[in-house]
């Protein structure tokens, strides 16, 4: 399956981005190495978005080794079961990306009891109910079933009951200890009710269950890093074998066409299937923020061109582009000459004149932009999508990790200000020892008082007082922020940093901790990533 048809239709802003964004998904991801590099950078967000960066690893490797013994055992048996849930499969992959989407994933619920109580009620509970019906149930059928027909048991009523039952007897008894029946039950039928910290579940069968709000929250969050990790596992598996048999969910390339076509001026949002007088049409939603005709005229037969490769044996492709300076605006592109272009591997756009009905391509902005505004346009949003990598590369060579500031807050204490801060060191595919912790002591303050300062409100004093406290903790791995804030002295917690120039500011040091000085800066070692696998690797 071909992403484009030669270089023609080659995105030239991000095609550079993208080849780095691959290889770095390689190091991150050495399961995929099997994988074509023009379809690896789709994967990147599982490492770098929120709530994806925050999968299961050990679901994940379970459910790959699980299809990969499959594919080596049973491959036509697996090929049957794919091609006959293709459709389930396709609704999953859907269903979890419209749950990753949303905003709270990563909200630290800094808020009262009540407000907690709502955000469950409101956000948690359906999403909970979504998550185990629309996608829990059918990627866990899958191993349920191959597990039934190991015992040489039936695998006919395999809902959702019976695929928790089958896990358990399994290597994913883990997984199933995300389903929590009488939970389930009780959210579906309005057996819910709420007392000051608690949640009270009551099932149609009198069956009760009680949880704390932290306890709610963290069995939704959970569930969600298992499917998470699990779909990345189906996603590198079919990747891995995509010029194969296996029937493979047609959602699964959407990124890969957002990540193709994607600028700063157009982006692709989703696309649904439909039928009308011509046949079966794919419709493409895609948005666009320019008043350059121009650029979304290429950007529009592009996604269509692109989407034929993707997605081919649609009879026509209608991309619908609404923007928020324009009206609505169209094109329609004849899948039949998309497909012949792509055979015969068509290389000018003069083959391409005749695929667009009508030769047109519907935008119309309030006013044109001048070639001169126009040109500047391009060099400017070419200039903001390369400076992160050009920031990176230029680090990289100075041996300086990457930093991610989670949280910080900033107040003032006197005539100085001070600062508490979470910071994760690395970016996974870097080795964080101690020597790189101590190197970096003052860059990751420097950085965690930078964030803070942003984040203060420009007339509040606080922001412009100098530094007179400040303690961070230090991570080797990311969480949420609400994980973070209860986190505790877990192995992936490495130490916290303390500068401390007002005196009458006492803090304790972190429990255990091996405590070393360097410079002004107070270092508490956490002794659980001293004595764990990297933390023993770090003392030497």
């Amino acid at each position: 399956m071909e992403t484009a048809t030669g270089d023609l239709w080659r995105n030239p802003i991000t095609a550079d981005r993208r080849r780095e964004t691959a290889e770095r998904v390689r190091l991150l991801l050495p399961d995929a190495a099997g994988v074509p590099l023009e379809r690896l950078d789709p994967l990147l967000h599982y490492f770098a978005s929120v709530p994806e960066r925050f999968q299961d690893q050990q679901a994940y490797r379970r459910y790959l080794d699980f299809l990969t013994g499959l594919h080596a055992e049973q491959p036509t048996d697996l090929q049957r079961f794919l091609e006959s849930c293709c459709g389930d499969l396709d609704v999953a992959l859907s269903s979890l990306d419209t749950i990753n989407a949303v905003d709270w994933h990563d909200d630290s619920l800094d808020v009262d009891e009540w407000g907690k109580a709502l955000f469950i009620e409101r956000e948690v509970h359906p999403g909970y109910l979504r998550l185990i019906e629309g996608v829990y149930c059918p990627l866990m059928r899958l191993v349920a079933h191959f597990s039934r027909l190991r015992r040489a048991k039936s695998t006919q009523g395999l809902g959702l009951y019976s695929i928790v039952q089958e896990l358990e007897g399994t290597g994913f008894a883990k997984e199933a200890e995300h389903y929590h029946n009488v939970v389930r039950n009780a959210i579906a039928h309005g057996g819910v009710s709420y007392s000051l910290r608690t949640v009270k579940y009551r099932d149609d069968r009198g069956s009760t269950e009680e949880l704390t709000f932290r306890e709610a929250v963290q069995l939704f969050d959970g569930l969600l890093d298992a499917c998470n990790g699990i779909v990345l596992a189906l996603k590198v598996f079919l990747l891995s074998h995509a010029g194969g048999s296996y029937a493979v969910p047609p959602l699964m390339f959407l990124p890969q066409l957002r990540a193709h076509t994607w600028t700063p001026w157009w982006q692709v949002e989703g696309m649904v299937q439909s039928d009308v007088l011509q046949g079966r049409q794919l419709v493409i939603y895609a948005r666009a923020s320019t008043l350059d005709y121009g650029k979304v005229h290429y950007s529009a037969i592009m996604t269509g061109v692109v989407s034929e490769g993707l997605f081919p044996g649609y009879d026509r492709y209608f991309v619908a582009i609404s923007s928020e300076i324009a009206p609505m605006g169209w094109t329609a592109l004849d899948g039949h000459k998309l497909a012949a272009a792509r055979r015969r591997h068509a290389e000018t756009f003069e083959e391409y004149q005749s695929v667009v009905e009508n030769d047109l391509v519907m935008y119309m902005p309030p006013r044109a932009l001048p070639r001169p505004i126009a040109k500047l346009e391009t060099w400017w949003g070419i200039a903001v999508l390369n400076w992160p990598s050009i920031g990176k590369h230029y680090r990289s060579s100075m041996g300086i990790p990457e930093l991610l500031v989670r949280s910080a807050s900033i107040h003032a204490n006197g005539w100085r200000c001070v600062v508490n801060a979470d910071v994760v060191v690395g970016d996974g595919t870097e080795e964080v020892d101690r020597a790189l912790v101590k190197r970096c002591a003052t860059r990751i303050i420097r950085a965690a008082s930078s964030h803070a300062r942003r984040a203060t409100n420009v007339a509040d004093a606080a922001r412009h007082l100098p530094l007179g406290f400040a303690q961070v903790a230090v991570y080797r791995k990311d969480h949420r922020t609400r994980t973070l804030r209860g986190y505790g002295l877990g192995s992936d917690l490495i130490c916290t940093l303390r500068i401390a120039n007002i005196a009458r500011i006492k803090s304790l040091d972190i429990v255990g901790s091996e405590i070393e000085e360097v410079g002004r800066i107070r270092i508490a070692w956490n002794r659980a990533w001293l004595d764990g696998e990297l933390g023993g690797g770090a003392r030497s």
